[in-house]
């Protein structure tokens, strides 16, 4: 989802539409309110304004580029770069701008937390955290979101004794990601109780009987698939075997067939254990990373 400026005040209550893991809040509504000011003074931005509008970002970071310290506008001129190398999913280009803005602008708590996003992004959650745990602020309520940002993190790293130590700090008091802190929560839970299925078990199950290890990591169609297909081979091989002996070619063949599906069933059964456990924590990652989004969009707009 692109992120654009709106100047109409009733774009505020545009509805965001998509992949809920892809979905991009948009930013310039923080940055809107400033740009109908800087407009007066630069008039280049309105032209920058209808560019961003046409989501033809590169023209509008040529603009910008003529704009660093014109108009004293340094602070916001970044901003709206970050948020165009944002567009165009150059995270790393949209962090080095965010990091130029200011502690003293209106602009800077917003510049923080979506550098942290874009580290998460990027799956630099080293750096997220760095960042988050070294942010203060006079305002108890961003205090509070770092906590909570930074306890998201510390399950991404798989690191139950970071959540617990931020978790501590959840009050529940702000609206704007009180659900999220539940939802953290819950996903912890649900790290806690996993059982992520041994490889090894899988492969004897699958040795004894074909496709008895997909079985029992959950894939219980590819399972019998497995069973089926490798089942057949080793039937016609002991057919062919005991009509026509060892030698002959067409047991040869039917033996071949049926030592490479019997052992590739095998270790098919071994890897959709790891994909089991993939699957797993994957969708986990999905939920945590949107519920450290969603509420960016809901404050800084």
């Amino acid at each position: 989802m692109k992120l654009r400026i709106f100047t109409n005040l009733k774009a505020k209550n545009h509805i965001l539409t998509g992949d809920p893991m892809k979905i991009r809040v948009l930013l310039l509504l923080l940055f809107s309110r400033f740009l109908l000011c800087a407009q007066e003074n630069c008039p280049d931005f309105l032209f920058v304004n209808h560019l961003v509008n046409l989501r033809d970002y590169r023209l509008a970071l040529e603009v910008l580029k003529e704009k660093n310290s014109s108009c004293g506008l340094t602070d916001s001129v970044n901003f709206l770069k970050a948020v165009c190398h944002y567009n165009l999913k150059e995270f790393e280009h949209s962090t080095s701008y965010f990091s130029k803005i200011g502690r003293n602008s209106n602009l800077y708590n917003a510049s923080v937390f979506y550098s942290s996003d874009n580290y998460i992004t990027l799956k630099k959650y080293d750096q997220s955290l760095l960042l988050l745990e070294n942010y203060t602020s006079n305002s108890l309520k961003m205090n509070e979101l770092a906590r909570f940002e930074l306890a998201g993190i510390s399950l991404l790293e798989r690191n139950p004794a970071g959540f617990e130590k931020y978790r501590q700090e959840f009050t529940g008091l702000h609206e704007d990601f009180s659900n999220e802190e539940k939802i953290l929560t819950e996903c912890h839970t649900r790290f806690l109780e996993f059982k992520p299925k041994s490889k090894l078990a899988a492969g004897v199950l699958s040795a004894l009987i074909p496709g008895a290890g997909k079985a029992y990591s959950g894939k219980w169609g590819e399972g019998l698939s497995a069973f089926f297909i490798v089942g057949t081979l080793g039937l016609v091989t002991a057919e062919n075997y005991f009509k026509r002996g060892i030698d002959n070619p067409k047991t040869i063949i039917a033996g071949g067939f049926f030592t490479v599906f019997y052992v590739g069933n095998i270790w098919g059964s071994v890897l959709s254990i790891e994909r089991y456990r993939n699957d797993f924590y994957e969708s986990q990652d999905n939920i945590i990373r949107a519920s450290l989004h969603i509420p960016l969009s809901r404050i800084f707009r």
